[in-house]
């Protein structure tokens, strides 16, 4: 839980910062991006993503049905190197705020999900945020009905 809040405070002081400067920074960084190349598709190294799961809150709990539903966070990180620049460059701005409309994304999804499989952020968007090393941080949640 902590590691969402640290997102949080990063998101609030990025959007905080100097926004001419976020503007150039997320015109710069994306230009020329494709989301749908994998981010180490150029490299002869596996993508590490980095995961934990955060238990919110327990929805309900149905013994004679079988079913518990939660509500769930998914805490990722991983790098991808297209995204990175010199804070220097862009009046030290180290972090950026993204949706994640024009990111790539792992794709995750819940097998034994209640109403079937379905991808986690379907429903709604989370934003992510992009440190300077290229490290993206994105914390999706969703209510998980299990069966």
């Amino acid at each position: 839980m902590t590691l969402y809040f640290w997102i949080l405070g990063v998101i609030y002081w990025a959007i905080l910062q100097n926004s001419e400067g976020l503007d150039t920074l997320y015109e710069d960084i994306f230009r020329g991006y494709q989301k749908t190349m994998f981010p180490s598709w150029k490299s002869h190294k596996p993508l590490q993503i980095y995961v934990n799961l955060i238990l919110s809150t327990i929805n309900s709990f149905k013994e004679m049905d079988e079913t518990l539903s939660i509500g769930l966070t998914i805490s990722m990180h991983w790098k991808d190197p297209r995204l990175s620049w010199n804070p220097n460059t862009y009046e030290n701005v180290t972090v950026i705020p993204v949706t994640t409309d024009d990111l790539w994304l792992p794709y995750i999804h819940v097998g034994n999900n209640a109403e079937g499989i379905k991808p986690i952020d379907e429903d709604s968007r989370f934003y992510a945020v992009i440190g300077a090393d290229g490290g993206i941080y994105w914390a999706p949640g969703t209510i998980l009905n299990a069966k």
